[in-house]
């Protein structure tokens, strides 16, 4: 039997509160809680994804939002080759603070890193103040990807993490990221292993 799938480390990033790691409970348990409380620091966890050279395994690091843990956070962009960058579509300022997150994660983390922008809590639209226009021109102009999710109900979420897988893929065999040793190999299904954090968050 093969080793497990090629694994590739990936990192969310946002302001707190604009559901980060509701999108990543939504995608590895399956469900949305309503009482998540603010992530510390930086939690870990795993989810496979197949894609055209078969599983990819998705070291996802869920990041802290607040302003006091910034210093912090940035020391685990080293060696992501991919990150959701996430804001709140009802909430203005999680918008305008986007580009601070993506000069951060080129400046700490790989200049190739692949991004892709995602929209979260759409289900509450009602009260939207970023609309979708504005936010496909940001992703047009850092020639990123776009995506509108929410995390309470699902929309979009496994989605977003197929598409980055594929793209992450499509860049090792462009040359553009380097290839693990068993990129590529034929692998034995084998269950997806899910760290659980110690807390919970709509950060």
């Amino acid at each position: 039997m093969s080793g497990p799938p090629t694994s590739f480390k990936i990192v969310i990033l946002g302001d707190s509160g604009v559901g980060k790691t509701a999108i990543i409970s939504r995608l590895t348990d399956g469900y949305f809680d309503e009482d998540m409380t603010s992530t510390v620091g930086v939690e870990y966890r795993t989810h496979d994804i197949d894609t055209t050279v078969g599983t990819v395994r998705l070291n996802i690091w869920d990041t802290a939002g607040q302003e006091k843990f910034r210093s912090v956070v940035r020391s685990y962009f080293r060696n992501s080759v991919a990150a959701v960058l996430c804001f709140d579509c009802n909430n203005r300022k999680s918008f305008d603070g986007l580009d601070t997150w993506l000069n951060d994660l080129h400046t700490f983390g790989s200049p190739n890193a692949i991004v892709l922008l995602v929209s979260n809590k759409i289900d509450i639209a009602a009260e939207r103040t970023v609309t979708q226009a504005e936010a496909e021109d940001f992703a047009k102009r850092h020639g990123i990807e776009y995506l509108e999710t929410s995390a309470k109900d699902g929309s979009n979420i496994e989605e977003v993490f197929i598409r980055l897988a594929q793209s992450i893929v499509d860049a090792v065999n462009e040359g553009n990221i380097r290839a693990p040793a068993n990129f590529g190999k034929k692998q034995e299904p084998e269950a997806a292993v899910t760290q659980k954090p110690a807390s919970r968050c709509p950060c």
